[in-house]
């Protein structure tokens, strides 16, 4: 009996640790925006000359230097005036990214939306990012950079 209830203990101890593995950051099903956030501005100098999905916008000053950064700024800067709020929203899920040269790499997904209003709350515009980030390392995967 008395080795039953090792065998038992040694069994939950083991099942323990595999669940504190599976819950822990690297390996949560979501990201924390700290972390998504920090990956963004660790990459704000990052070009957006290869972002097919991502290209600078008609009004850029000099489109071939524009950054992520220039694209954060002008995201984030929606709602500045008076006659407006904004909203931001992210979110991230677990999904799979294909590299153009066929691999495929574990991401989280991430979007970030703002969303402006007016005085009255009604709606005025909208934009989004969205970005691949690699499980577990944390780090932008180039070319998956969206922005509507």
């Amino acid at each position: 009996m008395k080795r039953f209830v090792y065998l038992i203990f040694i069994v939950a101890c083991t099942i323990s640790a595999a669940d504190r593995s599976i819950d822990s950051e690297s390996n949560a099903s979501t990201l924390s925006g700290k972390a998504l956030f920090r990956t963004l501005l660790k990459n704000s100098n990052h070009s957006l000359q290869d972002e097919l999905l991502c290209q600078p916008p008609i009004t850029a000053e000099d489109p071939k230097s524009y950054t992520l950064g220039d694209q954060l700024s002008l995201l984030l800067a929606m709602g500045h005036y008076d006659e407006t709020s904004a909203k931001l929203d992210s979110t991230c899920s677990i999904d799979i990214f294909e590299t153009p040269s066929g691999e495929t790499l574990d991401v989280w997904d991430c979007q970030i939306t703002v969303a402006e209003t007016n005085t009255e709350s009604e709606f005025v515009s909208s934009s989004m990012l969205a970005i691949a980030i690699s499980r577990p390392q944390k780090i932008m995967v180039p070319g998956s950079l969206r922005c509507l």
